[in-house]
């Protein structure tokens, strides 16, 4: 959920690995901006780790992983955003580690 640009989940986060944190609040920044909320959809690695309650290392160590399966990219120096042609694989990775968590 977007509420006044900021992204707001819906579902606890500890439910969630931090990559999927990353991923889904980058997928929110994206959607923002795609509807005219926020101006930008360039996120910090700071601005990540504040948003979602994660560790500034962790962050920065998922960030370095999610790029290299080619779901982030670096825009400028320090600046993320997500790859909106790869939303459909985003989703369903995040769905199916929610599903495994509930399984355990």
């Amino acid at each position: 959920m977007i509420l006044d640009g900021k992204v707001i989940f819906m579902i606890p986060l500890d439910s969630l690995p931090v990559w999927a944190r990353v991923l889904l609040y980058l997928v929110g920044k994206r959607l923002a901006k795609e509807i005219g909320l926020v101006k930008t959809d360039v996120a910090t690695i700071e601005e990540i780790s504040a948003a979602t309650g994660s560790d500034y290392f962790s962050v920065a160590a998922r960030l370095k992983e999610l790029k290299g399966q080619y779901l982030v990219s670096t825009v400028e120096r320090g600046g993320y955003i997500v790859q909106l042609a790869k939303l459909q694989e985003i989703l369903e990775r995040v769905e199916k580690s929610l599903t495994q968590k509930s399984q355990s």
